[in-house]
This record gives C-alpha cells, structure tokens and sequence, in this order.
C-alpha cells in the first residue's frame, strides 16, 4: 500500500494547484458554522440542493477549519482516497485469496484515469467519500462486523445518492456465494435495503428541487437510454475508453466519423493492446 500511496500522489499530482472553482465557493458560504444548530441544520432534508451533507457541507465546514487552505484541504481528499483504495486492497485479498490479484486490482483502481475528476475538484469529493465508506462497509462486512458495516453505509448514504445500489452487491455477493464471503441472513439484506429505503426518502425534497431548476437532472424512463446508459456503465468497469459515448451516443446508432481517427493515435493502441492482455490474463486467472 505504501507504493501504491506513493504513485498515487505522483499521478494525481497535479490536483495540488486547482483552486476553488465556483461550486466551491456556494458551499462554503453555506457551510458556515456558528452554532450547534448549523451543524445539526447540515443533515436536514429540506433543501434546494441534493442530500450529500457528509461530502457538501461537513466537508466544507473542515475546509473552513483548515483556513481554507487548498494544500490541506486536497492532502485530506487523498487521505479519504488512499484509505478508500486500502479497504478495497483488503476485500479483494480476503474474497481471492490472492495477495498479487488484491495488488494488480488495487492499483489498477487507484491509478485509472477516471479519477482525475474526483480528485482534482472539491465538489467531486462525494464520489471519493462515498467509495471509501462502501469499500469499508464491504470489508466489515467479510469480517462479519455488521454493526461497522451498516456504519460505514450510512455514511455512504450520506455523501451520494447512488450509494443506495450497494444493497444491490451485497445480495449478489450472498446469492452468488463469492469466496470467503460470510452467509449473510435475510435480516441482515433486509436491513440494508431499508436503510437504502429510508435515504430515498430524504433525497427526495432536494432532487425535486434540483430537476426543476436543471432540466439536465429531470429523470428519463426511457427503456433505449436505460439500456443504452447500462452498457456504457459495463464497459467503463472492464475499462474501455471514457470517451467512447462522446463519438458513440447510442449503441443502436452507428459511431460518429471523429470515433476513428482516436484509434490511429499511438496512445490508444497502446491502452487497447493492454485492456485486451489484461482482460485475457483475468479471465484465464480466474
């Protein structure tokens, strides 16, 4: 992990000289805290924004704490970050029972290139703090430390919404049997799920407010772009290019002539070449 850690910084290192951008400074005003109440108010669900007061405005409050210091204030989002990326490290050598699959996973994870927008921005540490918390509440959970898992998902639910779709891996994991995964009772799925119930309900007032004033958040029911949305979801876990839907809008729909051109770049080839191998040694390991 001490590598790893090492060649994090290295990587995302230039996220140390971005300054405060515009959302930045909304939630720093709004997370002001004088008295005990505010910080109590942080956790109400009557709001114009979405419910994420662990990762909005607790973060800014300790931001604000810092002296507003950007230098403190990213060396805390890595923190966040790497102890994330350890409890991922954790669950993948307790359910393989491989020490080099853990590491290839962990810094394969760490180091992808997708998470240049979550740690360079401020109002992107939602993301960072809802996978730590989730990745911790999965390995208490392998530990069969249920009360510290329930825990750590809340805290989950507390920093993004899409955090409810963890109760989701956690009935897989238990259908499926993954290895050295503990047999989890009905009690204990029913209990996430209604954890998960209960945080729907608090997202709601806010999310209502957001769609009204940004249409970009309006939900769709669309069963094309359900599907659509899904398969690009898949194909960015097993690592294809982040930019493909940028000149691939739709799966039923052909690509976009300026979809070509990326692969004839030297750099593409590359990172296809070693997709294809890595893909291949996985499933073969497997």
């Amino acid at each position: 992990m001490g590598l790893i850690t090492i060649l994090v910084v290295i990587f995302f290192f230039g996220a140390f000289s971005i300054n405060f951008i515009v959302d930045d400074f909304y939630f720093l005003k709004i997370s002001r805290v004088e008295t005990l109440s505010d910080i109590a108010g942080f956790f109400s669900p009557f709001r114009t924004t979405f419910y994420r007061p662990l990762a909005s405005e607790v973060f800014y409050a300790i931001i604000t704490l810092l002296g507003r210091n950007i230098y403190l204030a990213h060396a805390l989002v890595f923190a966040v970050y790497i102890l994330g990326i350890l409890a991922l490290y954790r669950s993948l050598k307790h359910v393989s029972g491989n020490i080099v699959f853990a590491c290839c996973g962990a810094l394969l994870y760490a180091l992808h290139s997708t998470h240049v927008f979550q740690l360079y921005t401020f109002n992107t540490f939602q993301e960072v703090l809802m996978m730590t918390t989730l990745a911790w509440s999965f390995w208490c959970l392998t530990q069969k430390k249920y009360v510290a898992s329930y825990l750590f998902f809340i805290a989950a639910l507390l920093s993004k919404e899409n955090a409810v779709l963890y109760p989701g891996i956690v009935l897989a994991a238990r259908v499926l049997k993954l290895p050295n995964f503990p047999t989890l009772s009905w009690k204990h799925i029913a209990l996430f799920f209604g954890y998960a119930a209960i945080a729907l309900l608090l997202y709601f007032p806010g999310t209502q407010q957001v769609a009204v004033t940004e249409s970009i958040y309006t939900p769709q029911f669309s069963v094309p772009l359900i599907i659509n949305n899904a398969f690009w979801y898949i194909a960015w876990a097993v690592g294809a290019p982040n930019f493909l839907p940028d000149h691939m809008r739709s799966i039923f729909g052909p690509a976009l002539p300026t979809l070509w051109p990326y692969f004839d770049l030297p750099f593409t080839k590359l990172y296809i070449t070693s997709l294809v191998l890595y893909l291949i040694g996985l499933i073969a390991g497997g």
